[in-house]
């Protein structure tokens, strides 16, 4: 009797078990269709590698391994992955087995490698493999697209379990379709679709309802999404409609789309009315379906387009072969209306010009405010100016089309002058660069130059009224050239005095000497002014290797053939001694003339050699200055020195001794007096060479520290005085080493 009682409770037991295995074996995922089928057939002998065939019961077989097959205390599991409706391997599908009370749903929309757990990826055969602890109960899980969830009953020691998944919507509850490029046939990554009404008249208010993955798939669950047709759009292609009732029986669809180019829009003008701009698109609704025409006859779709900040936009996926109305209006005006039909491949660019043209009028004048007659002004379209941070807002290649032609004209005798009926947009008011070195060829007097102004002319009625300031003097025109008569291009052409201050004309007026530097061409041409003054001295100057600047060429007058020809650089190079003894002992060395100093920076710290490149051929003096050299720390050394065109001088050495010093005294106690002693500059020389500049105010209590010598003062820009030409000094005396002058200047 007890024998048969524990015969019941085991049969009991085992029909239990066998249910709770069947019901969990059979338990779908929650988050995207999947089945469990099982193998006909298993033996212990057969290959990981085999494709196993399923039944209809949906359930997993157990396979007994041979000893020593799978470690003690180990289960295999043996994954096969077939798509749901074409039944082919599932390749590169990734998989991960975790305990069944260890994650969410979730976790499935993350990469497999930021978790836990067992992580496998299915063969070419869609195969997978995973050795887990037995007795375990687990979870199997894939994330997107596919989104499986699958529980395995706990696997018994050495045991090998074979589970065959189907993946991916069946036919009765999901629409299943691929995206292709109509021409290469491959998958086009990111084509949205929206629902789509069948009498929907308008896009504006379309949502995307699905997006094709990088297989070009999309999956849309028909239980979820009541409308019938959808429109599908992806960047660079023509929109197109697709009846999804119709392929609902079918359970995969095949969405061909055609490239096509973006349709541009553009408004011209009107600017400030920008909020009462409206710019609508308009096309036959069946145009975008293949086949039958759905919904209403005649039914149009709609859409709004709204513009950016230069009144552009543009829609991505216009459809194709059937005609696109595009219209703008600013209210209360009639519409502007437009009809584009777009081929495959087609960019098309359509331009309103909702705006009104205008007149730019003005007068030219000189520095003095007098009238410039007869100056010639071209006016021309151009590019608007942008920030990078403008730039980078707009996703609009740039619009390129025709400019309007450049229209010129001449200032009357009271400099006036007007440009009628100028359309909206970036314009360029100013002097002909090219008409301007015509003039210098032609060594015409009196050429008026304007600087080009920027105009942005907003087309809303506003006319522009404009002061122009011109410069009126003479032109020079030349060619640069090196020492063996080769054009040279790049180098810089410009006044001798540039930077110098300003000098005064007979009537009074203040003139600059400073021209507008002009750089040399291919050819080595140049076009030089207006020239303000009555003569002018002008130099070539480049950077190129070997070649320094050229001497001066004195013009008084408009020229047309100047040739400045650069000169072979000089170089002079030695070292100071004694060298300094104290390392924060500061080493100064310079090269100096009676027009320029060129300082050797480079040397300022260093224990005594110094070096000067590209000096131009002419007389110098070679300078250095230390501290902590004499009783009241400074010494000094001065050595006079004369290069020839590209002379070299590698062994210069400077022996320092006792400096002398002068310290300044500005005279005169009026607020007038100081402020002109404060623009007044003067130069110093010792034994005829300049060795300083300097503003009297600007000189501190410690002076000047300069060589000893013969010492004379003068003004650095004031005319030539004395009778042999040279400036009158202001103070002359010889200064011993060591000595300090006090010099009083201005008193």
């Amino acid at each position: 009797m007890s024998k048969l009682r524990l015969g019941l409770v085991f049969v009991a037991a085992t029909a239990a078990f066998a249910l709770i295995v069947v019901r969990f074996v059979r338990r779908d995922a929650a988050v995207a269709p999947a089945s469990v089928v099982a193998p006909t057939a298993t033996t212990a002998e057969r290959q990981l590698e085999s494709v196993s065939t399923p039944d209809e019961r949906g359930q997993a077989t157990s396979v007994q391994l041979a000893e020593g097959e799978v470690p003690s205390g180990q289960g295999l599991l043996r994954l096969t992955v077939i798509a749901h409706d074409s039944g082919v391997p599932v390749a590169d599908s990734p998989w991960r087995v975790v305990r069944a009370n260890e994650t969410s749903e979730a976790d499935l929309a993350a990469s497999i490698t930021e978790f836990g757990g067992y992580t496998a990826r299915t063969d070419a055969h869609g195969h997978a493999e995973f050795t887990l602890p037995a007795g375990v109960e687990w979870k199997l899980l894939s994330g997107p697209p596919d989104a499986v969830e699958q529980l395995v009953p706990a696997l018994g020691e050495r045991e090998a379990r074979e589970l065959t998944l189907r993946v991916g919507p069946t036919a009765d509850d999901w629409f299943v379709a691929r995206v292709i490029d109509a021409d290469t046939q491959r998958p086009i990554d990111g084509a949205q679709f929206s629902p789509l009404s069948r009498f929907a008249a308008s896009l504006d208010k379309l949502e995307v309802g699905a997006t094709s993955d990088a297989r070009g798939d999309v999956r849309i669950d028909l239980r979820n999404w009541s409308p019938f047709d959808a429109l599908v759009c992806a960047k660079g292609y023509a929109m197109r409609a697709i009846p999804t009732e119709v392929d609902r029986t079918r359970p995969f669809v095949e969405v061909e789309l055609e490239r096509v180019g973006p349709l541009h829009v553009r408004v011209d003008g009107a600017k400030s009315l920008r909020k009462e701009i409206e710019v609508e698109i308009a096309f036959a609704r069946g145009a975008l379906f293949a086949g039958v025409v759905n919904g209403k006859p005649g039914q149009r779709m709609r859409a709004k387009l709204a513009l950016d900040e230069e009144l552009q936009t543009f829609l991505a996926s216009p459809p194709l072969r059937t005609g696109i109305d595009v219209a703008a209006r600013i209210r209360p005006n009639p519409p502007g209306r437009k009809n584009v039909k777009l081929a495959p491949g087609e960019e098309r660019t359509v331009v309103f010009d909702l705006s009104r043209k205008v007149a730019v009028f003005g007068r030219v004048v000189d520095s003095d405010k007098r009238a410039v007659a007869g100056a010639e002004l071209l006016l021309q379209r151009t590019a608007p100016l942008t920030t990078e941070s403008e730039a980078s807002k707009s996703a609009l290649p740039e619009i390129v089309e025709p400019a309007p032609e450049p229209r010129t004209t001449l200032t009357d005798a009271d400099g006036m002058f007007r440009f009628e009926e100028v359309p909206p947009g970036h314009w360029s008011l100013g002097t002909d660069p090219e008409r301007l070195a015509q003039l210098a060829q032609a060594t015409t007097p009196g050429v008026a130059k304007v600087e080009p102004r920027r105009l942005r002319l907003l087309g809303d009625g506003t006319d522009a009224e404009l002061e122009l300031n011109a410069i009126v003097g003479w032109m020079i025109a030349g060619r640069v050239v090196d020492p063996d008569g080769r054009p040279v291009e790049g180098a810089s052409v410009g006044n001798s005095e540039a930077g110098h201050h300003a000098r005064r004309s007979g009537d009074g007026r203040t003139i600059s000497t400073d021209v507008d530097s002009a750089t040399s061409g291919p050819s080595g041409e140049f076009t030089l002014g207006p020239v303000t003054l009555a003569s002018i001295e002008i130099v070539a100057t480049t950077e190129a290797d070997g070649l320094s600047e050229s001497s001066a060429v004195e013009l008084n007058g408009p020229a047309s053939h100047v040739v400045l020809a650069l000169t072979r650089s000089c170089r002079i190079a030695g070292r100071v001694t004694p060298v300094p003894s104290d390392e924060d002992e500061r080493l100064e060395v310079y090269l100096t003339s009676n027009t320029s100093s060129h300082w050797n920076l480079e040397s300022s710290w260093s224990e005594g050699p110094f070096e000067f490149e590209a000096v131009p051929p002419g007389e110098y003096r070679v300078v250095a200055r230390s501290s902590g050299r004499s009783s009241d720390g400074l010494a000094v050394v001065s050595r006079p020195i004369q290069l020839a065109e590209g002379q070299q001088i590698n062994d210069l050495l400077l022996e320092l001794a006792p400096a002398a010093r002068i310290r300044i005294v500005a005279g005169g106690s009026s607020a007038s007096r100081e402020e002109w002693e404060l623009s007044r500059w003067y130069r110093v020389q010792v034994d005829g060479a300049s060795v300083e500049q300097f503003v009297v105010t600007h000189v501190d209590e410690e002076g000047l520290v300069i060589p000893a010598g013969r010492v004379r003062i003068t003004p650095a820009f004031a005319p030539s005085t004395a009778r042999d030409g040279t400036t009158t000094p202001v103070a002359e005396f010889d200064l011993a080493p060591g000595e300090t002058r006090v010099v009083t200047i201005g008193g």
